[in-house]
């Protein structure tokens, strides 16, 4: 989602999960590496119950895109619904929330890479399901 808002011409706050905060930093130097301009990425790690909701309600914050636990995800949708002082916009906000997706497989699927498929969706992505079709 941070790749989509920079090549759209956005600038981008990173806030990893506090488990995730040396991926983020990873991820920050693969940006930086790649010859992003300074200040275009910005990586900011903390708590979600501190830095996170400070984003969220912040005025110059326009769009938020969270990828994690359901209770937190309408929390968010709670907090950027609520217009700020100095706010010019209201704000947009996307949600992954980790739902259990469906893995269709086809009769002709290759079963071989549908396990893989399978394994890989169950155990990856910090235990969110990603949807799949195999045919």
């Amino acid at each position: 989602m941070s790749v989509a808002a920079l090549v759209t011409g956005n600038t981008v706050v990173i806030k990893p999960a506090e488990q995730s905060s040396v991926i983020g930093a990873l991820f920050m130097e693969v940006l930086q590496e790649s010859g992003l301009p300074e200040g275009v990425a910005n990586l900011l790690t903390g708590t979600g119950e501190d830095v996170g909701s400070y984003l969220v309600t912040h005025p110059d914050v326009d769009l938020i895109a969270f990828t994690g636990s359901r209770e937190v995800g309408t929390t968010i949708w709670q907090l950027a619904g609520v217009t700020h002082s100095g706010q010019r916009n209201l704000k947009k906000v996307v949600c992954e929330m980790g739902g259990k997706n469906a893995t269709i497989i086809d009769t002709d699927a290759d079963l071989d890479e549908a396990v893989l498929g399978i394994i890989h969706s169950a155990f990856s992505f910090q235990g969110q399901n990603v949807l799949h079709s195999l045919v």
